[in-house]
């Protein structure tokens, strides 16, 4: 259905856990880890990018939407409270913004 996402452990690739958002119907087409290893940013083919717990329930924290088309790539600052998304669409093809609040920083 295109809405799971894989998290695969690094230090043994064969630990994963596959993860379904309940909350997204659209297909996911991106994710990263925070530097932090405690949330993940997931872009959809919708164009929003989702905020979710690494480990436990998986909660969506926050849903920012962000292009009119698919979102083709999401990306942390280095400290973990900015994130970037661009992808595709008419108009604005890309945002960034303060995860946890939501709050726009340019187009």
């Amino acid at each position: 259905n295109g809405r799971a996402c894989v998290l695969r452990s690094l230090r043994d690739p064969r630990q994963c856990e596959v993860v379904v958002l309940p909350e997204s119907n659209a297909a996911l087409t991106t994710a990263q880890f925070s530097p932090n290893g405690e949330w993940v940013a997931s872009g959809d083919a919708a164009g929003a990018v989702k905020v979710w717990g690494a480990a436990g329930e998986h909660n969506v924290k926050v849903s920012v939407p962000c292009v009119a088309g698919k979102v083709e790539d999401v990306s942390w600052d280095a400290d973990g409270t900015r994130i970037v998304a661009c992808g595709e669409g008419r108009g604005l093809q890309a945002k960034a913004f303060i995860w946890d609040s939501g709050s726009n920083l340019g187009d």
